[in-house]
Parts: structure tokens; sequence; C-alpha cells
């Protein structure tokens, strides 16, 4: 079920390190992928933190981006860079965000109409708005279902993502699979 597109509100300027200053970035606790890309502008562009590299897909629409969680995450928070003028019709329009417990079963959390701008868009994922509370989820997908003037391809600049620096569902803080404590077992016999 459908509801009224999510506000996505343009805010010229504000870098998501500033917009998102009271919130924890976790785009790199995922494993991210994409339903397709070109050569030398796969899906790592997207979080390697240059505004100049980007994702582009590589097939029909609609195009997602998967990114799958070890354990559970409560996502408050979406940052996009998207820029109109380089890009144009291979900027993405409307953005279907999915979440669930699997990458087999998402469903819609919201979408999200972008506008034409350069610079980023932050689609919040709370649950209700303003409460700081989001679902738990294993799996979350963006679907770019319609690309500006027409375009097939999308092409994606940046994407973060962000979740409250509290401590996790579990109840215990969040420590990062590279940490010094864990490299020992990172190799199985």
């Amino acid at each position: 079920m459908l509801e009224e597109p999510a506000v996505a509100l343009p805010l010229p300027g504000r870098h998501p390190d500033e917009e998102c200053a009271d919130l924890r970035e976790i785009s790199t606790s995922g494993v991210w992928t994409a339903s397709s890309s070109l050569p030398n502008h796969g899906i790592d562009n997207i979080n390697d933190r240059d505004l100049e590299t980007y994702w582009q897909s590589c097939g029909p629409q609609p195009h997602t981006i998967d990114v799958k969680f070890a354990k559970r995450k409560r996502v408050l928070k979406v940052s996009v860079y998207m820029n109109f003028p380089q890009d144009e019709s291979y900027t993405a329009c409307r953005l279907s965000v999915r979440g669930g417990p699997s990458e087999y079963d998402v469903q819609e959390l919201t979408y999200v109409d972008l506008p034409q701008i350069t610079g980023w868009t932050h689609i919040s994922l709370e649950d209700p708005p303003g409460s700081g509370h989001a679902p738990a989820l294993l799996a979350l997908q963006f679907a770019i279902l319609t690309n500006h003037l027409g375009g097939k391809d999308t092409q994606m600049r940046q994407m973060r993502l962000y979740s409250a620096k509290s401590v996790d569902i579990q109840g215990e803080e969040d420590i990062e699979f590279q940490h010094e404590n864990f490299l020992p077992f990172l190799i199985l016999r």
C-alpha cells in the first residue's frame, strides 16, 4: 500500500555530516550490491566520498541498490547526493525505499519524488515521523522507478545511511568486524 510521497526537502549546502550530526553513519556496516553497473562505475563509487564519481546502471528499469546487514539495523535517515545539471536524464526522479528481514522479503517503507538539484537530499525513514523510531531491518533496497527527462539508465553519486548513536537492538555497542579484537577470527582454518 503506497502512502503519500515522503517529503524530501533539499537542503542546499547542508552536508550530511552537518544535517545528521546527532546520528551515526552506518553505510559501511552493510554489503552493497546493484542490479547492474557499467565498468568503472560500480556500486563501490556510491560510498567513496568523491562527488565526481558515480554508480551507473546498465539494464532495464527499475534499477535497484540492495544493502544487506549482518544484524538488524534501524535506519533513520538516508542521504542522497545528486547533480542534475551534470547528469540530466541519468538523475533519479522517483525512488522507492524498501526494507525487510531479507532481500527476498522487502516491503515499501516510503517513496520519494526527488527534485532536480545539485546537492544532498535527506529522506527520513522514521515511523512515525520525528519519533526517532524506525523498523529493524536486515535488508534495505532502493528502487529507481523513473528518471528525470524520461532517462533509462541511472547515475547515483553518493548515498549515506544513518542510525541512532545509541546502542543497537540487542543492547550492545556496535563493533565493526574489522575491530582489532576480531582480526584473529577473520580467517577460518
